[in-house]
Formats: C-alpha cells, sequence, structure tokens
C-alpha cells in the first residue's frame, strides 16, 4: 500500500474518485487535489457554490457534490451542454441476506424512486 501525503490546506477529505487516465482526485469541500506518480500535481480551489464534499468518476467526467440537512447538490466537471443519456438501474441480490442497515437504504431508495416522477429523476444538468 502507497502513502500519500496531501497538503495541509486539505482540512478534511471527503471524497475520492479515480479518473480514467488513473490519475486520483481528491476532493477536499474548498479545493481538488490530482494525484499522479503518487504525489500531488494540482490543486484546483472551489469558489462560488462548487463544494467537494464528495467526488466520483463514470469514466468520462469528474462528479464532485456538496450534501446538506436539504439534499445538496452534484457537479459534474467538465460540463456538458448536452450529456449523453444512460440509465441507472438498482439491482439487487435475491439470495443475499442483507443487515437492516441494508435493508433500510433499499426500502428507502425503492420507495424515492417510486415516489418521485419519472421526470423529475432526469437529470439535465
Amino acid at each position: 500500500m502507497r502513502r500519500i501525503d496531501l497538503p495541509a490546506t486539505c482540512g478534511h477529505a471527503g471524497g475520492v474518485a479515480v479518473l480514467k487516465d488513473g490519475r486520483i482526485v481528491v476532493a477536499d469541500t474548498f479545493s481538488l487535489y490530482a494525484i499522479a506518480g503518487g504525489k500531488v500535481v494540482a490543486t484546483v480551489k472551489l469558489k462560488g457554490k462548487l463544494r467537494g464534499s464528495f467526488a466520483d468518476s463514470d469514466g468520462r467526467s469528474l462528479w464532485i457534490g456538496s450534501y446538506d440537512r436539504s439534499g445538496g447538490t452534484l457537479w459534474r466537471l467538465p460540463p456538458y451542454d448536452a450529456p449523453p443519456a444512460i440509465d441507472i438501474f438498482l439491482l439487487t441480490n435475491p439470495d443475499k441476506a442483507m443487515n437492516r442497515a441494508e435493508k433500510a437504504l433499499l426500502s428507502g431508495l425503492q420507495a424515492l424512486i417510486a415516489e418521485t416522477p419519472f421526470e423529475e429523476r432526469i437529470y439535465n444538468g
């Protein structure tokens, strides 16, 4: 296992994503840190409403987001005017025994999907 030292300016690393080219991005609330070869090679300061409480990558874009009691926000970097359409499925394994937390999460997701009209489940931006 390799150790990566983040700069002292990184207060709380809330998310980590691996980009298509193998670089790692660490999201801090107010900064993003790009890591290659075990070293921080770039730092991007986040401004305005953009926050990096968590991070992920879909192979084409870096997604960063914030969360708060009102629900939070998700941003795609780089932003696209016409993002490709993708379908997301909720898959479960009926043969797998779930613990209470997993059952509660699955139940909550299924209820949220059922009560949210299809038009409101389309991300436009």
